[in-house]
């Protein structure tokens, strides 16, 4: 089952990794053949009606976009290749790095494309030809993406170790009467930092070429991730509180009340919830950053809430003496 996954891994990296050096092909490729026939300067940026309103030398354009492409490219093949598990969301993964792939080169392309052969750089232009042009390349470079990786058969995926509500209850740390407990800590994903890099990266690009629709857009999708990316996870006599790193207001918040009793199980991020951040699915609704150990909090509705968290044995202990304490002083 492991070989297959890796075979699996090495194949989805190698797929996103092309799609890079395809566009990194062209973008280098159109440079070199037209070089003697591109102004210099060249426009760079342009306006929101298309017309050419910044401008930067044939070397700096090239020397932007190689370099970009490659961190890029490197970066979606080493997260395509990191995730322990392989569906559905790794598929995913590789058809967005894709499909970025398409549209950054579709776009260089029609930036070199619209110099060509101007006497003066100002008379160069973007037009809804070139929009299309690069949302249809980003469209094609991901489904086809998707059809080149495959999938894992169903048989060969790993499952949980444990379904919902299949954690079992842990034992209360003692409380001395009076006394008061707090637990905390923070938990974190790489994978998601790196994409709300990626996004905002690729928002700045699209800036500075003047495509501030799309640059805006990418800029909003950025904003969820990188608040997600960093979690505080605390419990305390409120309940347990989940909440971006240095934002008091909590994300999510299961008051006391609320809890029926908390355990610890595995959690496989992908297969058992497909990806990373928040989670919801039938009976289960979870913070899930990454596989492993989880805080799992069975709820008085019957649902269960789940947050995978370092030393989540310990923060379980902690819920559940709280929750004994308040039943004790409500009888």
């Amino acid at each position: 089952m492991r070989g297959v996954q890796r075979q699996w891994k090495t194949r989805a990296a190698l797929v996103v990794g092309t799609a890079y050096l395809v566009a990194l092909a062209v973008v280098a490729g159109t440079f070199v053949l037209w070089w003697d026939r591109l102004p210099d300067p060249m426009a760079s940026h342009f306006a929101g009606s298309g017309e050419a309103d910044g401008f930067a030398g044939r070397a700096v354009l090239l020397g932007t976009a190689v370099p970009l492409l490659l961190l890029m490219g490197g970066m979606f093949a080493a997260m395509v290749g990191a995730p322990r598990t392989v569906e559905p969301a790794a598929r995913l993964l590789v058809a967005a790095g894709a499909a970025t792939a398409g549209l950054l080169g579709a776009v260089i392309t029609s930036v070199t494309a619209a110099n060509l052969d101007l006497a003066q750089a100002q008379d160069a232009a973007l037009g809804l030809r070139d929009l299309v042009t690069a949302i249809a390349t980003a469209g094609a470079a991901g489904a086809l993406s998707w059809w080149i990786v495959g999938s894992v058969p169903e048989g060969e995926l790993p499952g949980p170790e444990s379904g919902p509500g299949a954690a079992p209850a842990v034992a209360a740390v003692p409380l001395a009467e009076g006394e008061v407990v707090v637990w905390s800590r923070r938990v974190g994903s790489r994978a998601m930092v790196v994409v709300a890099v990626l996004t905002l990266l690729t928002a700045l690009f699209l800036a500075h070429l003047g495509l501030w629709v799309g640059a805006v857009l990418m800029f909003l999708a950025a904003l969820p991730v990188a608040a997600l990316a960093r979690l505080t996870v605390t419990v305390d006599r409120r309940g347990l509180r989940v909440a971006p790193a240095g934002l008091r207001a909590p994300a999510k918040l299961v008051e006391l009340p609320e809890v029926e009793t908390a355990g610890v199980r595995k959690v496989n991020a992908f297969h058992e919830f497909g990806g990373w951040g928040y989670r919801v699915r039938p009976g289960t609704t979870g913070v899930v950053m990454r596989s492993g150990e989880a805080l799992c909090v069975r709820l008085r509705s019957g649902r269960e809430f789940v947050v995978v968290v370092g030393d989540a044995r310990q923060a379980a202990e902690t819920l559940n003496a709280l929750v004994e304490r308040r039943r004790g002083e409500d009888e």
